[in-house]
């Protein structure tokens, strides 16, 4: 068993964030952990001038494991460099990735992963870099079921029954990968997903520009902890972007910068959630709001 601590990840985004009060009252609840997977993949192409690339981030609490393979040709003078940073407060790992040959290597509490390229000004590297995440993920063991709260997102004036925090058995599950291909013009903005459940979640979100156009294209990330939204600029395709974060709420897609342009984007989802039942067959809670 274990205690969730999830107000905690506010403060990766924002060090100044205060987290909503529900989340303060769950920080150490009593939990049933199980572990999951989720994978992901990126080649980054990029100038050999020391410029660095963030292939994947975690703002999740939990302990995960990770293994990580990276491949490149690129030639001298020009050298990439895989970056590994973990959340235990050491120095960044970096190995040198030799040409033709995959690197593999597996660490725990993984934060962070970035390549740069270095050594030729005028030159490109080339660098294909996967992932497979195996993390924790713990329920809590007493669930509201069917609380309010998600009721009132649906419809501001639903008349919920009061919370009840009821006896769980609780399990997780994964809904499978959902690709979504979206054009938007630039100046305006799409909601991608929406989560209107209580239960705490996990969710590996990729996602990457199918074109030059000179508009950017914002991923935006909304939790239900209270914290200021995620906001990470989409990287030109082949290059992709990797995020993992839990509790998530809603994830929305902006284009901006040339009133004139279009952005393509294709976005997917991992989610791994928890389900929690209750042990007493009789128990009434909320399902219709």
């Amino acid at each position: 068993m274990g205690h969730s601590s999830r107000c905690t990840s506010c403060k990766k985004k924002k060090d100044d964030c205060k987290c909503s009060h529900k989340y303060l009252e769950n920080q150490r609840e009593e939990t049933t952990c199980f572990i999951d997977s989720h994978d992901f993949r990126s080649t980054v192409t990029q100038p050999c001038n020391g410029s660095t690339t963030v292939v994947f981030e975690d703002l999740t609490n939990n302990h995960n494991i990770t293994r990580i393979e990276a491949s490149t040709f690129t030639t001298p003078p020009c050298t990439a460099i895989l970056i590994i940073e973990t959340r235990d407060g050491c120095p960044p790992i970096e190995r040198v990735l030799s040409t033709g040959e995959n690197l593999s290597i597996e660490v725990e509490d993984l934060r962070r992963v970035s390549v740069r390229c270095e050594g030729n000004p005028t030159g490109f590297c080339n660098v294909t870099v996967t992932g497979s995440k195996t993390f924790c993920i713990c329920c809590p063991k007493d669930a509201v079921l069917h609380s309010c709260s998600s009721c009132n997102q649906r419809k501001e004036t639903c008349n919920c029954k009061e919370e009840q925090k009821i006896e769980t058995t609780c399990f997780i599950d994964s809904h499978s990968p959902l690709t979504s291909f979206y054009n938007l013009p630039c100046g305006t903005s799409i909601v991608a997903f929406e989560d209107l459940t209580n239960n705490h979640n996990k969710m590996m979100i990729q996602g990457f520009n199918n074109d030059s156009s000179p508009c950017t294209t914002i991923l935006i990330i909304e939790t239900r902890n209270g914290c200021p939204p995620i906001e990470r600029i989409l990287p030109l395709v082949p290059n992709q972007f990797n995020i993992e974060v839990e509790d998530v709420k809603k994830v929305s897609i902006r284009c901006q910068g040339n009133s004139t342009g279009t952005c393509s984007v294709t976005f997917n989802i991992q989610k791994t959630f928890c389900i929690c039942c209750p042990k007493d067959p009789d128990s009434h809670y909320c399902f219709n709001c």
